[in-house]
């Protein structure tokens, strides 16, 4: 399949009129076919983006350990533009942890249906998070950081936990972060670490923070933490919510600034009710109230967002005027990079599984590519 004449988002973060080859299920040379073109004239073509922090859409959770709920997720996300998911756990009880990771084992390892994402592993957030930050993260199950915890999981999973959340301040870190600070991505979330013990996970290991300014103090002047302590370290990568919510526009920018936009990744952290009217739902043993275009818990604290990885990249754009050519890198390329599937996905690039989107310049989807198959095509 060919797709004529687009303006093809490249690896250097520009757009440039080319063509798309696409052989099976991969991008390809120009040499290698002659078959069915698709005219993209005056169309955007840019990679499939990839969540690596989200719970759940259109009334299914991670956390329910089924089959039926990552699959259902995965088809809402794919026909949402994100074709790649690293979904997020929660603080559970470690009984509830073993079937949640067996259950991604099994579907991590299944043939995909035809519309499901690719699914690209997990963001294990919690259980070991501070009790102070713990936002929505349910307290009874939130527990010292133990290595052997994890690596039992880990293991139950087939090793496709890819990056691992914690707060450094609630037990001693320095063994945990260097040893899976090796293997895989140590991040710290949900934390009331100062600037010293940041600076000190850092230089252990820790590369990545959970959801930038959210269940974490503050910029302070005369207090600085884990935000300065990144700022400092250099090339710390940086989640950000941008539902509209979350953070505020200027905070987004200012993100942008303090890091560097090689280093700051869209994340949608949306919930099960992403897709869904307004109303109550259980989220970790815990009742959630979706009500100004958010999550909360029902006393009024922030629990999660109600918006996919498109329409948080889209945010980024028309409110917060993020460059575009920037926000689509925060959301395909750098995400990708970071949990180490850059090889295969995040670009249009010869070699690496066909998935892209077709937008207008108004960034309307047209149409969605997964795996070198169209599944969505506005009419």
């Amino acid at each position: 399949m060919i797709f004529k004449n687009a303006f093809v988002f490249k690896e250097d973060n520009n757009f440039y009129i080319d063509n798309i080859y696409i052989k099976e299920d991969l991008f390809v040379g120009e040499d290698s076919l002659k078959d069915s073109q698709i005219d993209a004239t005056g169309l955007y073509a840019i990679p499939g983006l990839i969540d690596i922090h989200f719970h759940g859409a259109n009334g299914y959770d991670f956390c329910d350990a089924t089959n039926e709920s990552l699959s259902e997720i995965s088809k809402y996300e794919a026909l949402h533009g994100v074709t790649g998911i690293c979904i997020a756990s929660m603080s559970l009880a470690f009984y509830e942890l073993k079937k949640i990771m067996q259950n991604a084992n099994l579907f991590y390892n299944k043939k995909r249906e035809e519309n499901e994402a690719d699914f690209l592993g997990i963001n294990m957030e919690g259980p070991f998070l501070s009790k102070e930050q713990k936002g929505a993260q349910n307290e009874k199950y939130l527990i010292d950081i133990n290595y052997d915890f994890y690596k039992e999981l880990q293991d139950i999973s087939g090793n496709i936990i890819k990056i691992v959340d914690i707060a450094p301040e609630i037990s001693p870190s320095e063994d945990f972060i260097k040893k899976v600070s090796k293997e895989i991505v140590v991040s710290l979330a949900h934390t009331n670490c100062d600037y010293d013990k940041a600076i000190e996970a850092f230089n252990y290991g820790a590369s990545h923070i959970t959801h930038l300014y959210n269940a974490m103090p503050s910029l302070h002047h005369r207090k600085p933490g884990i935000i300065s302590a990144a700022f400092d370290k250099k090339n710390i990568k940086v989640e950000i919510i941008t539902d509209g919510v979350h953070v505020s526009s200027p905070m987004i920018r200012l993100a942008l600034q303090i890091f560097g936009e090689d280093n700051v990744i869209i994340i949608s952290d949306s919930l099960r009710q992403t897709g869904l009217n307004y109303g109550e739902f259980d989220f970790t043993n815990q009742k959630v109230i979706v009500k100004n275009n958010a999550c909360y818990l029902l006393n009024n604290t922030l629990a999660g967002s109600i918006t996919n990885l498109y329409d948080c990249m889209k945010y980024a754009i028309k409110e917060a005027k993020i460059k575009k050519e920037i926000a689509i890198a925060m959301a395909t390329k750098n995400p990708a990079k970071e949990i180490g599937v850059y090889d295969k996905y995040g670009s249009i690039e010869i070699g690496k599984v066909a998935n892209f989107i077709l937008v207008d310049e108004k960034m309307n989807i047209q149409k969605i590519i997964l795996r070198g198959k169209i599944i969505f095509n506005r009419q």
